[in-house]
């Protein structure tokens, strides 16, 4: 069954739906032609941090089409015509990693929280009305913006990705991730470093409640 999304220009206007895969092949040959997009779509994307104090990322398989081989973003996936971003949230939790995701207010309830096994604590923590995506396609650059909503997410257990799309996922504590990201700088997405720092309070707050 194909995925309908919801398209806007970049005033976020409303314009039409359309099939998932049709609209990112008529993204990437307009900016390979033009050099700029002028649509975008909706999108959730997860950080996610254990109760060690270790980030989560998955390792992209290398037969995607987009940032093939990369260290990605816990969890992200296209909202389609008829859900929410928080419906979006859940549901790709629960299909990417088979966990129940519950929903909170705020930070300081995701700081306070307990969870149990398979279940996660999320709280929205930003909406950026353009988020430019950075991507590699093929041996190409594309930049796809999106209206996009973001979550931090928080765990005590080992989740175990049942989704074709990911090689496997990586445990990071925020160090880890800086010295990796100094030695090996290239194979992480620019949506996961950019999200990282934009982030970075939260994450501390978070942080600062394990160790």
């Amino acid at each position: 069954m194909s995925e309908i999304l919801e398209i806007y220009n970049l005033d976020w206007e409303y314009l039409y739906d359309m099939n998932r895969k049709q609209f990112y092949d008529e993204s990437f040959l307009e900016f390979k032609n033009k050099w700029e997009v002028s649509r975008k779509t909706k999108r959730v994307s997860i950080i996610t941090m254990d109760n060690l104090g270790k980030i989560l990322f998955q390792w992209r398989s290398e037969d995607k089409r987009q940032n093939w081989w990369m260290i990605d973003k816990s969890v992200w996936w296209n909202v389609v015509k008829w859900d929410s971003y928080d419906e979006t949230a859940i549901k790709e939790s629960a299909e990417e990693v088979w966990a129940e995701a519950k929903i909170v207010g705020n930070i300081d309830l995701v700081i306070n929280s307990h969870p149990k096994d398979n279940e996660m604590i999320l709280t929205k923590i930003d909406y950026i009305d353009t988020f430019y995506s950075k991507r590699k396609i093929s041996e190409c650059r594309h930049i796809q913006p999106f209206m996009q909503t973001s979550y931090l997410w928080r765990y005590n257990w080992t989740p175990t990705y049942e989704d074709w799309e990911v090689v496997s996922f990586l445990k990071l504590t925020k160090e880890e991730f800086e010295e990796k990201l100094v030695k090996e700088k290239l194979i992480f997405t620019e949506d996961i470093k950019e999200m990282l720092e934009q982030y970075r309070d939260k994450l501390d707050s978070l942080l600062s409640t394990i160790i």
